[in-house]
């Protein structure tokens, strides 16, 4: 190890970054010192204008962390983070695969970059991708003492052109609502900002992200129902509109007019998506549960168009079975008790690999199974097709595909037996015993 380690300097480029990686797969630290030595060696190396070989550094300090006292883990990792830093100034496309490994080591250790999260806000000129994987890095680095500067540059994006982006964003300052539960005031007033100032695409967005804090806090923000509802009319999307009537059926005993609410959606009920039609199933079920005697009208119409007019399975079974519930009054009761009871809080999720997942990539940083995120063993050769010999010769000739494009396609030969047929046969059993007779005499 010390005359691989003392080659270094006089390698070239790949030398060292082949040197490095060998030592990070076959070393075996035996004692704290034997790694702490190890470590020392390697930490010139972070400061090298190739970004592979400051990788392939990080990979061996990263694995071999765990064998060295606390106070050497703080220090060591306090040495990492300028490194990473600088490699977020290089090209987009190797900011995208520093960016990636990011993520694996900061799920094991938080810690590394929270003092350096301005470095993951987003410039005008990254391309999307990297601008995504800055956001989701963001979203993990999140903590009380830095999500107010975060959500200040969130909002900037809201005014990016990229709309996609833009919609992402949005549900990312929801994300930090359910997260942090002191931020969640602040992120309310940002969302009703944004109804108000940028009506359009990010309207539905902001609909969905605000029904979900409602959920996450229930009895804290309820005033926000009544904003909610009167979006209405610039709501076009599905989430969104699944999203405003639940909230009109959960809430309807808080609301004004809730039955004039549901309606709208009951008459285009037929133009909707099935997991719309769903929602306005299962709401006007509940404001029937609160207001039985004002809301027949409206219920047997949705179970009509649910029952009778509809080709969507789940739909129908599920409507049958609500009717068939309403209909027997021992049965409301418990109806009531499964549709009107307490909701499960909303919980936020964030993007966590699972651990034998980061395990396996921590001790493979700088390579394809860290930008994948993969296990290593998935990028091993692909099977070889199995091919089934057919039974007859003139089927297999039918299956031939001619590679050559200026050649003419072989056409299928036309097989020399009729394909099975699937429908009954014309013949009564009588004629077919008949003809068997003859056959025989």
């Amino acid at each position: 190890l010390n005359r691989l380690l003392g080659t270094l300097p006089e390698c070239t480029e790949w030398g060292q970054i082949a040197t490095l990686d060998y030592i990070a797969a076959h070393f075996v630290g035996r004692t704290s010192k034997d790694v702490e030595s190890l470590v020392e060696r390697v930490l010139p190396r972070l400061s090298h204008l190739n970004p592979s070989i400051v990788l392939s550094s990080i990979r061996i300090i990263i694995k071999f962390l765990e064998f060295v006292s606390d106070d050497m883990k703080v220090a060591y990792l306090k040495k990492l983070s300028p490194p990473i830093v600088t490699l977020l100034g290089l090209q987009p496309e190797i900011q995208y695969v520093v960016l990636r490994n990011i993520m694996v080591v900061i799920q094991r250790y938080p810690s590394l970059l929270a003092g350096n999260i301005n470095a993951f806000f987003c410039k005008y000129t990254d391309p999307p991708y990297v601008k995504l994987e800055k956001l989701t890095i963001l979203l993990k680095l999140l903590t009380e003492k830095n999500v107010n500067g975060v959500l200040m540059e969130l909002k900037e994006y809201c005014s990016e052109v990229d709309v996609e982006f833009a919609q992402k964003v949005i549900k990312a300052i929801g994300f930090c609502a359910l997260k942090i539960e002191s931020a969640a005031e602040r992120c309310i007033d940002i969302l009703l900002t944004l109804m108000k100032e940028q009506p359009g695409s990010s309207v539905n967005t902001c609909v969905t992200a605000l029904v979900d804090i409602v959920r996450r806090y229930p009895g804290r923000f309820e005033a926000v129902i009544g904003v909610i509802c009167q979006s209405m009319d610039s709501i076009d999307a599905p989430e969104a509109k699944q999203s405003l009537i639940w909230t009109v059926g959960e809430y309807a005993e808080k609301l004004e007019g809730p039955v004039e609410l549901l309606r709208v959606f009951v008459d285009g009920m037929a133009d909707e998506p099935p997991t719309v039609q769903l929602q306005i199933l299962v709401a006007t079920v509940k404001i029937f549960l609160k207001f039985p005697d004002t809301t027949e009208g409206i219920l047997q119409q949705v179970l009509h168009q649910c029952t009778e007019k509809s080709d969507n399975l789940d739909l129908r079974d599920r409507a049958y079975i609500l009717w068939r519930l309403l209909s027997n009054d021992a049965m409301i009761q418990n109806l009531q008790a499964i549709l009107l009871a307490k909701k499960p809080t909303v919980v936020s999720q964030e993007y966590t690999l699972a651990r034998p997942l980061l395990e396996e990539l921590l001790a493979n940083l700088n390579t394809l199974a860290a930008v994948y995120h993969r296990m290593p063993a998935s990028f091993g050769a692909p099977r070889p097709a199995v091919v089934e010999e057919a039974d007859d010769e003139e089927e297999e000739e039918g299956d031939v595909i001619v590679l050559d494009s200026d050649a003419t396609p072989a056409q299928p030969q036309p097989q020399s037996t009729p394909p099975r047929s699937t429908s009954p046969p014309s013949s009564t059993p009588q004629q077919i015993g008949r003809r068997a007779s003859r056959e025989r005499g």
